[in-house]
């Protein structure tokens, strides 16, 4: 039996999203959208150095401050016959836009097979 080929891309088969797409990410009610790469994931606190003024030690307290987090960079998505997505950038663009959960999946080795 001959392997199977994949399609032309222009209709969802078998074979889409293209295997190289390992990253499946979630836009508030938009799933199981494909990117290539996904950048920025990261979160921290800054550090607040603090030191009583009638302190007998001559070194400073840290603590945690603010949280702070990275920029969340997706990168080579495919949106195919989907205006949802770029309804969202242009809600952005004009400031009106809400916040979102997004949920970012791996996925994983069954994707990666021709990969070692």
């Amino acid at each position: 039996m001959a392997a199977p080929t994949a399609g032309t891309g222009g209709e969802q088969d078998q074979f889409w999203p293209l295997p190289k797409f390992y990253f499946s990410v979630d836009i508030g009610d938009q799933t199981d959208l494909p990117f290539q790469e996904v950048s920025g994931i990261d979160a921290g606190a800054e550090v607040i150095e603090y030191r009583h003024g009638n302190s007998r030690v001559h070194s400073v307290i840290k603590m945690p401050g603010l949280a702070n987090g990275a920029d969340l960079v997706l990168k080579k998505g495919v949106f195919t016959r989907d205006n949802l997505f770029y309804e969202l950038i242009s809600k952005i663009n004009l400031n009106t836009y809400e916040r979102l959960t997004i949920v970012i999946n791996h996925r994983g080795s069954k994707y990666n097979s021709g990969k070692k």
